[in-house]
């Protein structure tokens, strides 16, 4: 069963943008990756996703002024989630 969304996520390290398609593949939506925020807010302001994953620390435009934008654009913040830098303990 084909479920229609479509989901973006804006990070910088291509691994973890695989590991989040990888962990969300099973909800069968479409997804639109960015390696930086300008990228991302390019995507943003043509389609409209259901939810967007951005991690923090993006170069060109970090996480939270890509956020300010989303949010100043009328577009619902709901759909955001911010994913910070993860930290391994080993």
């Amino acid at each position: 069963m084909k479920v229609t969304g479509k989901i973006f996520i804006a990070d910088n390290d291509p691994d973890n943008r695989e590991l989040l398609r990888g962990q969300l593949e099973s909800l069968k939506c479409d997804f639109i990756s960015a390696r930086d925020g300008l990228d991302e807010w390019e995507h943003i302001q043509k389609d409209t996703p259901d939810l967007i994953l951005i991690n923090i620390s993006l170069p060109d435009m970090d996480g939270y002024e890509l956020c300010r934008r989303i949010k100043k654009s009328g577009s619902s913040d709901e759909s955001v989630g911010k994913l910070s830098e993860i930290a391994v303990l080993e």
